[in-house]
């Protein structure tokens, strides 16, 4: 009987730890960390590297929301990580007009919206890590692009 309780506690273990390291903070992110929060989030993405004034800089096209899924870039910048989706047009196939854009910038306060050169709509969402976070405020906040997302699609429409 007295080892029943230990057998318990190695079988909680390993939940108890990953738990537990989800949890933990952290100020930098790696892009192993990264790949790991899409992983468990089920997030379709395809990586890609490229080189810039030396440096590696890696990107991630990551497919959010619901029918058809929008596609975004998602950049580690180590210390920060931003989300950008382009290319939002009306059903018409339409620019959308700056107004449409100040309207959703007025009422929703996560991710931000502009008009690019061409007159596509554009949203985007950055989380700065300084103070800390960890992979679940990640994954959260990745859940929450991907609502704004499936919003501002139908704000633009």
């Amino acid at each position: 009987m007295r080892y029943i309780p230990f057998a318990a506690f190695l079988v909680f273990m390993p939940v108890a730890l990953a738990q537990a390291q989800d949890e933990t903070l952290f100020s930098r992110l790696s892009n192993q960390t990264l790949e790991k929060i899409l992983k468990d989030g089920k997030i379709p993405f395809n990586k890609k590297e490229s080189e810039v004034k030396g440096k590696t800089i890696t990107e991630y096209i990551v497919t959010l929301g619901t029918n058809p899924g929008w596609k975004a870039s998602l950049m580690n910048h180590g210390d920060t990580i931003s989300m950008v989706s382009f290319g939002f047009k009306t059903v018409n196939q339409q620019e959308i007009t700056l107004e449409r854009v100040n309207e959703w910038n007025k009422k929703n306060f996560f991710s931000i919206a502009y008009v690019d050169k061409n007159g596509f709509g554009v949203l985007a969402a950055g989380l700065d890590m300084y103070a800390g976070t960890n992979q679940k405020i990640i994954g959260e906040w990745i859940k929450m692009y991907s609502t704004d997302l499936n919003k501002f699609a139908d704000h633009t429409k």
